[in-house]
């Protein structure tokens, strides 16, 4: 595993969160728009594991400290 400081830890938090949002709202909006329900719904479960992997990301930096 590697070890990240604070701001690295910020800034790949940061990065898996716009990732996350990013996804929702290309293919969340898209299928929303043409009725596809199951790209709905695996745009959501995309900002979830993105979101749970920023909030890991956080808990080790203060898990450290």
């Amino acid at each position: 595993m590697i070890i990240l400081n604070e701001a690295q830890s910020r800034h790949l938090a940061g990065s898996f969160r716009a990732y996350g949002l990013g996804q929702l709202a290309a293919f969340g909006y898209s299928g929303i728009q043409a009725e596809a329900w199951w790209t709905v719904a695996l745009s959501a479960s995309f900002l979830l594991i993105f979101e749970m992997a920023a909030l890991i990301a956080l808990k080790d930096v203060e898990n450290l400290q």
